[in-house]
């Protein structure tokens, strides 16, 4: 008896090890070492399919991201696929063009946000998708789609930077209000939201 019970507890321990290296393994992209300062994040937000990366096995952290990567990122990280739908949103964000055949992959997220009010797009009414996005944009998109109330003040962007400060959410790869923020970075702010993260170092 004794030995069937030990080889169920050996059973057990060798399942449960086999499937943390599956995790890990799903979670490995082929730019993303165990070195780099976001590598956590990175391995969560894939895990939890915020992120698939790109065809060819990358993730490439280090580059900037743009408007369209940026809300889908974060509207995968708020919404349930059921809340996900919508179209011609904004003059420049169109589904799907029958005469062209034309399919921008972003739209459905983007008119998602937009009719949640986590974005409003530009004054001109525009929401060019492709432009790169600041730190200050993206601090008032992340609050406003994981739902987080702010106070009002003159200067339109501090109360959303006291906010993610408090969260302990802003890498501190991050120093300057407009400076251009990297797709790992964007993986480390809903990575400390997500999970509550505060042993790790924040601006």
């Amino acid at each position: 008896m004794l030995r069937k019970k030990s080889f169920y507890i050996f059973v057990l321990v060798f399942l449960f090890a086999t499937a943390v290296k599956m995790q890990v393994a799903e979670a490995a992209f082929s730019d993303v070492p165990s070195s780099h300062q976001n590598v956590d994040a990175i391995s969560y937000v894939q895990s939890q399919k915020i992120v698939s990366g790109y065809p060819d096995g990358s993730f490439q952290p280090d580059r900037l991201i743009n408007r369209a990567e940026f809300t889908k990122i974060i509207v995968n990280s708020t919404l349930s696929v059921n809340e996900i739908y919508g179209s011609y949103c904004f003059p420049d964000i169109e589904n799907e063009s029958e005469s062209a055949g034309d399919f921008q992959w972003f739209a459905s997220y983007v008119c998602s946000a937009k009719r949640k009010g986590i974005i409003a797009g530009y004054p001109d009414g525009f929401f060019k998708p492709v432009n790169e996005i600041n730190f200050v944009e993206a601090a008032k998109i992340v609050l406003n789609g994981f739902e987080y109330s702010v106070r009002e003040d003159d200067v339109w962007f501090r109360p959303f930077l006291e906010k993610l400060s408090e969260l302990n959410a802003i890498p501190v790869s991050i120093n300057k209000l407009d400076q251009k923020i990297t797709r790992g970075e964007l993986a480390e702010i809903v990575y400390r939201l997500k999970q509550g993260i505060k042993n790790k170092k924040s601006m």
